[in-house]
């Protein structure tokens, strides 16, 4: 899937991602749970790995 990557955050995950071995975990963020729970950003309890194929900076 075509991800447009502008957050400075995750400009540095993908840098690190692109310096090791490519790969990088996709979890969603439980919206139910943001507010029951002391987390930053609660995710889901089941997720999936991506790997990048191609990087085209603009």
């Amino acid at each position: 899937m075509p991800l447009y990557i502008f957050e400075q955050r995750y400009r540095q995950m993908l840098s690190d991602v692109l310096k090791n071995n490519r790969l990088f975990a996709v979890v969603g963020l439980d919206i139910a749970q943001t507010k029951k729970s002391d987390q930053f950003e609660p995710p889901y309890d089941t997720g999936t790995v991506g790997i990048i194929r191609v990087c085209h900076k603009k």
